[in-house]
């Protein structure tokens, strides 16, 4: 675990709460859901660059649709989204969402020393249900945030900040465990401690100012914080 100078470094008390992000983080999904909006973008007319989707890693559908509307002049939200969700439903119908190394031990061992957790996704709700309950996970989290909830998306600090409001618990006494830039500034700037674990994107020195802690995998991040 690599740790630097931050001044959310004594934010933490004694009892730590955890927010975790989903796609990249708890499943090993980003790389798939690249494959499959491609696949279901190509009868479509378009296709993303990889550029294009590590720009929109923890981005929510509207704020993607801004994006790619940009960019991809045949790009039409209303036929990609349901030909994309309508994919990525057969693929964890058929494999299961590709779960990340010791996710459900790390939920088990936080579960059991009574942190209360919660997801707070830019994917949609059904989404997220669909991915904890093909991992046997769901009842392990105290709230759902969504990206279909009306919140700003990430980077703005809203969603992180229901997070806490859910469960019951002050923001600077949350854990943020993020593997995107957008993600880790909306942990930051709602005031949590900010934990890394890099997917798609790695760990660089400008995530420094956003990210108070960079960990491998979920059991190291999970020992990170119980040991606090």
């Amino acid at each position: 675990m690599l740790k630097g100078e931050s001044p959310h470094e004594t934010n933490l008390v004694s009892r730590v709460d955890v927010a975790f992000d989903m796609d990249g983080l708890l499943f090993d999904t980003e790389a798939m859901y690249a494959r499959l909006a491609n696949e279901a973008a190509r009868p479509l007319g378009f296709a993303f660059t990889e550029q294009m989707i590590l720009d929109t890693l923890g981005v929510n559908e509207t704020d993607c649709n801004a994006y790619y509307g940009s960019r991809i002049p045949a790009y039409r939200a209303e036929t990609f989204w349901p030909a994309y969700h309508a994919a990525a439903d057969r693929y964890v119908a058929e494999h299961g969402a590709p779960q990340k190394p010791y996710l459900l031990e790390t939920l088990q061992r936080m579960h059991a020393a009574g942190v209360r957790m919660a997801v707070v996704s830019a994917s949609p709700r059904a989404d997220v249900l669909r991915n904890l309950r093909s991992a046997g996970a769901e009842t392990y989290f105290d709230a759902i945030v969504s990206g279909d909830m009306g919140l700003p998306g990430k980077p703005q600090p809203d969603m992180y900040l229901r997070g806490a409001a859910l469960v019951g618990v002050p923001i600077g006494q949350c854990a943020v465990l993020e593997d995107s830039p957008h993600g880790l500034r909306a942990g930051r700037d709602a005031g949590a401690y900010t934990i890394m674990i890099p997917d798609l994107r790695p760990y660089t020195d400008e995530l420094a100012p956003i990210c108070d802690c960079v960990c491998l995998t979920l059991r190291e991040a999970g020992e990170a914080i119980l040991c606090r």
